[in-house]
């Protein structure tokens, strides 16, 4: 299980919490991840402990279920329980046809969606999305903005060469993204 937690200083006003984290078959039966080991409703009490403790602005995950219901459930019942109704998410994509998808959440209040782009590949589908921070004076046009550009990825798995290059070429398809669209 991966977690990523950053913070960072926008505009020299604001802090903003980046927290990345890969929910294992989130609202996905397997053989190895099912009801009895891999419960849904606890993880949502798990996430709702960890997400209070750090408190991330930016929540990306990978390995959610491919129903987009997931989605909305972890909103729901993780990010905007007890009457929150700070986080969106963005679109649900999954034009690789994968059993397991990524997502990202973010405060509504602080950011809104500039732009969404996916890479569909062989596996999974690389997900970018630029985000607009919501400055004090953005609305009266008093004050700019700043975009974070955010790629939510989960590389192919697995030790072989074979593995290995489906990984490298990922990557590249990734970076060529970056390069082309500046």
């Amino acid at each position: 299980m991966l977690l990523l937690l950053t913070r960072v200083v926008v505009a020299g006003q604001d802090t903003v919490t980046v927290m990345v984290y890969n929910l294992l078959y989130y609202g996905q039966n397997t053989s190895f991840c099912n009801q009895q080991n891999n419960n849904v409703d606890f993880k949502d009490g798990y996430l709702r402990t960890i997400l209070a403790r750090t408190r991330p602005d930016i929540f990306a995950v990978n390995e959610m279920g491919r129903n987009p219901d997931n989605a909305t459930r972890l909103l729901n019942n993780v990010l905007n329980h007890d009457g929150e109704q700070r986080f969106a998410h963005a679109t649900h994509t999954n034009t690789a046809n994968s059993t397991i998808v990524n997502m990202l959440f973010y405060d509504q209040e602080k950011f809104g969606m500039y732009n969404e782009a996916v890479l569909a590949n062989e596996v999974r589908d690389i997900n970018l999305y630029t985000l607009y921070y919501r400055s004090p004076g953005l609305e009266t046009g008093q004050q700019d903005t700043i975009f974070l550009s955010c790629i939510v990825a989960h590389f192919k798995a697995g030790s072989t060469a074979n593995d290995q290059q489906r990984r490298l070429l990922e990557a590249q398809q990734a970076m060529g993204y970056i390069e082309q669209h500046n």
